[in-house]
Formats: structure tokens, C-alpha cells, sequence
């Protein structure tokens, strides 16, 4: 069984969307590369499905392990929280893990505040 990572335009089809629909079909790609991809899916495959509204994160278990092959013609750059940017050609590949490091925050706002403002940024608004 393969899990493959897929990109979708929040403006042409959006997380709230699917949401509310449950289940989609993507009829609209035309790109040759992808559509090679998408021949490749088996019946039980996994999908995630990134959606590139800044305010929608891949959320992932801790076991997960991603792994991405870079296939392009044109310039392509990886960026990391905005922070640092390497540059990709066709054939590199991306693994992504779990971090051995553990973030420890300290609160200062009252208990739900970050729940609060997180739910809030996740559905849109600021």
C-alpha cells in the first residue's frame, strides 16, 4: 500500500469543501506528470491531501514518515517555516520524520486562549 501527499488549490476546490461534501472527484488535472502519478494509485492507497491556504497544515501521527521525490523541469525550492530555503532539482528526494526534540511552551494566557486562536486561524479567520 503506498500514501501519497496531494496538493490542491484552496481556490478551486477548498478544505471547507471537502468538508462539507465528505468525498470529491478531482476531474480537472491536465498536468502530464501528474496524471503518470495518479495511474499509479491502487485501490486502498492512502491519500493526504495539502491544501495551499497558508492557514491549513499537514497534520500527521507520529509514525508517519514522509518521503517525496522531486520530479520537475523548472526551479523548485524548499522551504522551511519560512525560514530556510534549499534549492531541489529533478531526483532529489525530501524525508520528513518525527523530530527526536520536544517544543515545551510556556503558557501566559489563560488555558483555551492557544486552542481558541488556533481553531480560529484553522477555519480562516484572524
Amino acid at each position: 500500500m503506498s500514501c501519497w501527499l496531494l496538493l490542491a488549490d484552496q481556490k478551486s476546490y477548498g478544505f471547507d469543501d471537502l468538508t462539507r461534501n465528505k468525498k470529491a472527484v478531482w476531474d480537472g488535472i491536465t498536468g502530464a506528470p501528474a496524471q503518470k502519478h495518479l495511474r499509479g494509485f491502487k485501490k486502498g492507497d492512502r491519500a493526504m491531501v495539502y491544501h495551499t491556504a497558508p492557514d491549513k497544515a499537514v497534520v500527521l501521527p507520529p509514525e508517519a514518515k514522509i518521503q517525496l521525490k522531486v520530479s520537475t523541469t523548472h526551479e523548485a525550492m524548499l522551504s522551511i517555516d519560512g525560514q530556510a530555503e534549499l534549492p531541489l532539482n529533478s531526483g532529489d528526494e525530501v524525508r520528513v520524520k518525527l523530530s527526536p526534540y520536544v517544543a515545551r511552551f510556556l503558557r501566559i494566557r489563560p488555558r483555551g486562549y492557544f486552542y481558541s486562536y488556533l481553531e480560529s486561524r484553522l477555519k480562516g479567520k484572524k
